[in-house]
């Protein structure tokens, strides 16, 4: 690395894991509407089964548009959603 590209690694790391903001590049997928958010979850990628979601649903670590969710046989409607699990993964995606 030089000094440039560690100093905005240090500022995107900061950004994402001091202040609690979402990563500037995320990842992106599209969805069917109506889908339910645990299959969305593994979907993205971020989850490996739709039981691991449910479970990171129920224990309050999963977000969508930094909003926790409660309810995991909520279903997305259309539009754009950035889903977080933990403080480490997110995905964006957009539901047609």
């Amino acid at each position: 690395y030089n000094e440039e590209s560690a100093k905005m690694a240090k500022s995107e790391f900061d950004n994402v894991f001091k202040s609690n903001n979402v990563p500037t590049e995320i990842e992106e997928f599209e969805m069917q509407e109506g889908i339910w958010i645990c299959q969305a979850l593994v979907d993205a990628n971020i989850e490996p089964s739709t039981s691991q979601a449910r479970r990171d649903i129920k224990q309050g670590g999963v977000r969508i548009d930094q909003e926790k969710v409660s309810d995991e046989k909520m279903n997305l409607s259309s539009g754009e959603y950035i889903l977080q699990v933990g403080k480490r993964k997110f995905a964006k995606i957009k539901v047609k």
